[in-house]
């Protein structure tokens, strides 16, 4: 049984090292979501305040602010900051890779030829 566990650890730590940037995004995204439960951020009301307040463009959105505005922990603003930054980041590549598809593809109007 022992062994079996052995070399489950042994697997899991192989895989972090042959994907580490996949790694670090699961350990953001793990550490994001006990930093929303830790300060309550999943109910209706409080999501929706993180929402409008890091998109007003009111504030300059450092780790400082989140954390005195949402009572946090500094260190847990930077990580939970961290997380929105990947997914605006992967929002916009994701965009920017649709585009690109739709500029290769031939015209419909070619198609129908």
């Amino acid at each position: 049984k022992q062994a079996n566990v052995e070399r489950s650890t042994k697997q899991e730590e192989e895989d972090k090292a042959d994907d580490p940037v996949g790694m670090a995004m699961t350990n953001v995204k793990e550490r994001f979501d006990e930093i929303c439960d830790k300060y309550d951020l999943r109910d209706g009301d409080a999501a929706g305040e993180v929402a409008d307040w890091l998109t007003s463009g009111e504030w300059e959105v450092t780790a400082k602010r989140v954390a005195q505005r949402f009572k946090m922990e500094e260190e847990d603003a930077q990580v939970f900051l961290a997380w929105i930054a990947q997914g605006l980041d992967f929002k916009v590549r994701n965009a920017e890779a649709q585009a690109e598809a739709a500029a290769m593809a031939p015209s419909p109007s070619l198609l129908d030829s």
